[in-house]
């Protein structure tokens, strides 16, 4: 990406503020028990039950988010909260999207996935508290907290990503004030280029492929820009719809296509197809047409390559299907990590989501 994007500051811009993020009203009582100690103590007597782990670290989050507390404090004191319940919540992850009916809901998964996004709702807002506390869109200012700002900002695109694929599983899709927020801190490091730096992810929750039994350890590193397309790239195609089975193969195709969807300066043209345009104030997914008055900044999307990967593995399971015959070898990998009464509607629902969708009626 480097210089060759360029971003349009508009006037009074919203850069390093937050949709989301109520304000700490009030100061620990005195004798206060919410210490990182004892919240550990806490949490660890009850890992064996599921529900009332995650019910009382949702708790204790939003406890923190309401103490006027230094905001170093409250992101270490969440981030213990985090580690040491992830493996849990990775877990429950994986039970529900690999399920075959996501519908109806048992009471244990409602109350489970409620807890979820709960959890990473508060935890977003604990490091939103801290990034608005060390950004600064100057460059000089910038750079004394640049390490930290690039880490929370991943951090806060990852607690998001999270809610928006719990909110999935029960069909729910991202709400506006997190859309808001995904493209506040996403465009408040693209002023300083600075979203290709890569960070480990706390773990794997939201990119889990079939097959790995191993998903709350494996911890991958990823850069803002590839965590903001992965969220970009499922509100687009609507993907809270369909199946949950499905819910991996979106992130698999980005990784698995050569620069499948990349970022461009906003020429204020029309767009052609194939192209997309989304901005700091966007409050969903990035647009087909562009609207009158966009926010400034914006950028421009471009997932031709991705299309046409799609078209070409639509044509040639079509065409196997015609024939009588399957060739793996003319499939993309991520299509064959799929059942194969899987591949078909995927690839129609992802063809669907990646074309204009226009009303015709009066």
């Amino acid at each position: 990406m480097g210089a060759e994007l360029k971003l349009i500051m508009g006037k009074g811009n919203t850069v390093g503020q937050f949709v989301n993020l109520p304000s700490a009203f009030k100061s620990p009582a005195k004798g206060t028990s919410l210490t990182k100690q004892s919240i550990q103590e806490k949490l660890d007597g009850l890992k064996r039950h599921d529900l009332r782990l995650l019910k009382e670290a949702a708790g204790f989050l939003s406890q923190l988010n309401r103490y006027n507390i230094k905001s170093d404090k409250r992101i270490d004191m969440a981030h213990t909260i985090l580690a040491t319940i992830y493996a849990v919540m990775a877990k429950n992850y994986q039970k529900y999207q690999s399920k075959v009916l996501s519908l109806p809901e048992s009471k244990d998964q409602r109350e489970i996935l409620l807890a979820c996004i709960e959890i990473a709702e508060q935890a977003a807002i604990s490091y939103k508290h801290y990034f608005r506390d060390i950004y600064t869109a100057k460059s000089l200012g910038y750079r004394r907290n640049r390490t930290d700002c690039i880490e929370t900002s991943v951090r806060i695109l990852e607690l998001l990503r999270m809610e928006q694929r719990f909110r999935g599983l029960r069909h729910q899709k991202l709400p506006q004030s997190s859309w808001l927020d995904v493209n506040r801190v996403f465009f408040s490091m693209l002023v300083h280029n600075d979203v290709d730096e890569p960070v480990k992810l706390l773990g794997s929750i939201g990119t889990w492929v079939r097959g790995n039994k191993n998903g709350a350890t494996q911890a991958p590193s990823v850069t803002a820009k590839s965590l903001y397309i992965s969220i970009q790239l499922f509100g687009l195609v609507d993907a809270p719809s369909w199946s949950t089975r499905l819910f991996h193969a979106p992130d698999a195709y980005l990784t698995y296509v050569t620069d499948a969807m990349k970022l461009h300066s906003d020429t204020k043209k029309e767009l052609e197809p194939g192209w997309l345009v989304t901005h700091i104030d966007n409050k969903g997914a990035p647009l087909f047409q562009r609207e009158a008055h966009l926010s400034d900044p914006s950028v421009m999307i471009e997932y031709v390559n991705l299309y046409n990967k799609l078209v070409m593995d639509y044509e040639e399971l079509a065409k196997m299907k015609f024939l009588g015959s399957f060739d793996a070898n003319k499939l993309s990998k991520p299509l064959l990590d799929l059942e194969a009464i899987e591949r078909f509607p995927f690839l129609e629902s992802m063809l669907f989501g990646l074309r204009p969708r226009e009303r015709k009626q009066k």
